[in-house]
């Protein structure tokens, strides 16, 4: 998304309608708009984590979650304020402190940004093993 460009459409409850939309690299991925950031992730689990055949339903929110629901379960994905500093995480994933509590990872993805890289699926740490570098 680059400067000026609309907000994708957003109806009464707050529902987004899935478009692909790229990943944004080099850390900006946490400045995006929320409905962005949901679409990004959506994104990534369908095209990159291999979804997308599997997938039943894809929900994307303007609070900026992603919820891809496939036969093997469901999977949450967003960006969140975080409550907590890094420096009690006890895991690192790409060099990022991370919280692993199943089956939910969060991922502190800068320094400058109480932002968490949120996961929840029955294999979090894959995805986001997979997903962090992208966004970093």
């Amino acid at each position: 998304m680059k400067e000026a460009e609309p907000l994708p459409d957003i109806d009464d409850q707050g529902n987004v309608s899935y478009v692909a939309t790229l990943l944004t690299g080099r850390g900006q991925f946490v400045d995006l708009p929320l409905p962005v950031q949901a679409l990004q992730l959506c994104t990534f689990l369908l095209d990159d984590a291999g979804f997308r055949a599997a997938a039943r339903t894809v929900e994307v929110s303007d609070t900026g979650t992603c919820r891809v629901v496939t036969e093997q379960g469901t999977v949450v994905a967003e960006a969140k304020h975080a409550t907590r500093s890094p420096d009690g995480y006890s895991d690192t994933i790409a060099g990022r402190p991370a919280s692993i509590e199943a089956p939910a990872v969060g991922v502190r993805l800068r320094d400058d940004a109480a932002v968490d890289l949120y996961v929840s699926a029955p294999d979090a740490v894959a995805i986001v093993e997979k997903l962090v570098p992208l966004l970093l």
